[in-house]
């Protein structure tokens, strides 16, 4: 096996315990900076510098062994001698390494030496920070949309037991995607926190960790946090998004912005945006409550406000036209009310000549994913079921709702214009129910349907109404455990208690150019590359990746591992070899 295969036994672990066991004068002679071109880590030629940070520069990099290119982020020589931020780098690292989500970017690898580096997903695109700056305020449905996926991001998180502490518009990136249009990363957790870890801060006394601009009252008063910290700074992101300005302006004083977030409430969203539906202002604004208990409990809590208060047409006002009329002397009103009268008589002239006149009446096509929900159209049933087009809508703004059997009630606000054309195209969710998973030990990686679960147990998942599921439970050093779940199964499980294993397995990760399936020994994975940490027996193995869509082989290669070790396997691919799948 050659070294752009492995990195060695138990690779992560070892540089976890370097990184924390570096002797005195480690960082003497190690070199103050690289440049394009440099090989560093034995596999990793820096390409540019993309960045920097207050812990060091990030630089785009190319895996050398499967072409992939990545970003590595170093340490400050400087830093390196100073056991307080080799502390934090290591968190930095344990932080992301624990977290499984597309919203989050993916942590690759950690390399002691000289230089000391981070190895994370290269995300393409800009930072929310320089796309507010460019644009100015996002439209409330976009800003919306970027905020639902971070707090499902942090959700991601804060199940792995993680709380990020300086979320800010600079550590997110919006990565350009064909599909999707953009696709928000959250980077740098830095700062981050676990919950196993004690109370004190991990800075010098009298410092604050952080940014004042997007920082909880409780984080800067010294209290003890935890993921409502990271649902107030993500409250203060959608505010910069929706306003341009995050909630309290940067005045160059750090102090007063301290003492504003303690202790000043927050400006009205719609003061400063005020085509901001007023269902989601309220849910910013409790984002931002200044008492913990009185924010979303949970970034998923989080997520789940924001999308009705978005698609929700916002209240209008009651102007009581009849109440004003009938607060006018006797001759005045009588007057009041002809006029009133004639008025309306005319506009109902108007809209019969303007519908005799219509050579195309209004026109709003509903389709939706899965087809043949009921349609509703402003509180009325319509007798209809998509896919259909509903004909002598009035222009303006119409809402409708769609139901189905076995899935959530979805609600679309739709405007018909001058054209007298509308579509409303939906995807409707099953319907779902929560699970209550622990085992004993606590800390077990848990698969469903053969896709891994964010975070470790004890943990919480939802799952689809009336279907059966499969659960695999595995953790270093003990049995897999299997477990089918009925349909009926829903809140706490029996508490699962794993088996020593006898045997210990090794851990192989897949890599390769591009994704593809992993079959070990003609047996899928459930996953695609790269690959988390796959447990296999002492032995001889066949890995394959394959063509999710025909099956076709793409590269395979025979594996020997022994009793404990920790490989990294690269696999290029070129053309497909042969069909699989008959």
């Amino acid at each position: 096996m050659s070294a752009a295969d492995s990195s060695g036994p138990s690779a992560l672990t070892q540089g976890f315990s370097k990184l924390e066991a570096l002797p005195e004068g480690f960082a003497q002679g190690i070199r103050e900076q690289v440049e394009p071109g440099d090989i560093i880590g034995e596999r990793y030629r820096i390409v540019r510098p993309i960045g920097h940070g207050a812990m060091g520069k990030v630089f785009l990099a190319e895996n050398l062994a499967i072409g992939l290119r990545v970003a590595v982020k170093l340490l400050k020589p400087e830093l390196l001698a100073n056991p307080d931020f080799r502390l934090r780098f290591k968190h930095e690292a344990e932080a992301v390494a624990a977290i499984q989500h597309q919203n989050v970017a993916r942590f690759l690898d950690l390399i002691v030496g000289d230089p000391t580096f981070l190895v994370m997903e290269h995300v393409e695109g800009p930072t929310l920070h320089q796309v507010i700056a460019k644009e100015g305020k996002l439209h409330p449905r976009r800003a919306a949309d970027i905020a639902v996926r971070l707090a499902w991001g942090l959700h991601a998180a804060h199940s792995a037991g993680i709380v990020h502490r300086d979320l800010k518009p600079s550590n997110i990136l919006l990565q350009r995607d064909e599909e999707a249009g953009e696709v928000p990363k959250i980077i740098d957790f830095g700062l981050a926190k676990t919950a196993a870890q004690p109370a004190e801060p991990l800075t010098r006394v009298g410092q604050i960790v952080g940014t004042p601009q997007y920082m909880a009252p409780e984080q800067i008063a010294r209290k003890e946090i935890d993921a409502r910290t990271d649902v107030y700074a993500l409250g203060c992101v959608v505010y910069a998004m929706l306003c341009g300005r995050a909630p309290f302006a940067d005045t160059g004083d750090d102090m007063q912005l301290l003492y504003r977030q303690v202790h000043e409430p927050v400006e009205s969203v719609r003061r400063h945006a005020p085509d901001v539906p007023e269902e989601l202002e309220a849910v910013v604004l409790k984002a931002l409550a200044k008492d913990p208990n009185a924010r979303f409990q949970s970034a998923r809590e989080f997520a789940k406000a924001l999308v009705p208060a978005v698609e929700k047409r916002a209240a209008r006002r009651d102007r009581s036209l009849t109440t004003e009329i009938a607060k006018l002397p006797p001759s005045r009103a009588i007057a009041w009310w002809t006029l009133l009268t004639l008025a309306l008589a005319m506009l109902v002239a108007a809209g019969a000549i303007y519908a005799l006149r219509a050579r195309h009446p209004a026109m709003l096509l509903v389709i939706s994913n899965p087809p043949g929900a009921s349609i509703e159209v402003d509180g009325r049933a319509t007798g209809e079921q998509t896919p259909t087009s509903l004909l002598a809508l009035s222009s303006g703004e119409h809402t409708v709702k769609l139901r189905h059997a076995g899935f959530g009630d979805l609600e679309r606000v739709v405007r018909i214009d001058a054209t007298g054309r509308a579509l409303v195209d939906a995807h409707l969710l099953p319907r779902s129910h929560s699970i209550e998973l622990t085992t004993v030990p606590a800390g077990a990686s848990v698969y469903l349907d053969g896709a891994p679960v964010a975070g470790k147990t004890p943990l919480s998942f939802d799952l689809v109404d009336g279907e059966y599921h499969s659960l695999r439970i595995e953790k270093a050093g003990y049995e897999t455990a299997l477990k089918r779940l009925k349909p009926d199964d829903a809140g706490p499980l029996e508490r699962i208690v794993l088996v020593a294993e006898t045997v210990p397995r090794a851990t192989v990760f897949v890599e390769s150019n591009m994704p593809a399936e992993v079959w070990v020994d003609e047996l899928y994975s459930g996953f695609l590359t790269p690959t988390p940490g796959l447990r296999l027996t002492p032995g001889q193995h066949r890995i394959e990746l394959r063509d999710g869509v025909g099956g076709a082989v793409l590269a395979d290669k025979k594996l020997d591992v022994a009793m404990g070790d920790t490989v990294r396997v690269g696999m290029p691919i070129g053309a497909p070899k042969r069909a699989a799948r008959r």
